[in-house]
């Protein structure tokens, strides 16, 4: 695919390679420093990223498709969120519900039982998001009918209300 292409012209090449998608010029980079200034410290400077061509509902309005000053705007609401004490503490969260996540996909595979793989992943976008973000613990990959997570399960359905409430 894309990604061992890339990795070809990078060893080939060096660490910084233009190239070309489709029609439009692309700048690969995979120096972990000219990285961090580029997505960092002068971020103010690349404050645009490609469009994704046909992108519709979540995609269409996520952080990476913003331009200008929408993009500006939501970054300075974003990037404290992501400082490396809160990474480093959501981190630990985040393997906890891994670990349920491992054990419940354990259990079928041990059953030989059949299992909607969305739902489940669901569930474990739910208990990452509920653990991070509220500082609580659902458990919805081991009990599903928990008000709470019904509750947030119907807040976090993408939909264009859910995504105007989040915008503002």
């Amino acid at each position: 695919g894309m990604y061992k292409n890339d990795m070809a012209l990078v060893k080939k090449y060096g660490k910084i390679i233009g190239v070309h998608e489709g029609t439009t010029p692309v700048i690969l980079l995979s120096d972990p420093d000219i990285l961090r200034n580029v997505l960092i410290k002068d971020s103010h400077v690349f404050i645009n990223r490609r469009t994704i061509e046909g992108a519709a509902g979540p995609l269409e309005h996520g952080l990476t498709a913003l331009k200008d000053e929408q993009w500006k705007n939501a970054r300075s609401i974003v990037s404290p969120t992501f400082s490396t004490a809160k990474l480093k503490a959501m981190h630990s969260l985040m393997n906890d519900v891994s670990d349920m996540y491992n054990e419940r996909l354990l259990e079928y595979a041990d059953k030989q039982e059949i299992f909607d793989i969305k739902t489940i992943n669901g569930q474990y976008t739910l208990d990452n998001i509920a653990s991070c973000l509220f500082g609580v613990e659902t458990n919805s990959l081991k009990n599903e009918n928990i008000t709470l997570i019904n509750h947030l399960r119907k807040f976090f359905t993408i939909s264009l209300a859910n995504i105007f409430v989040l915008v503002i």
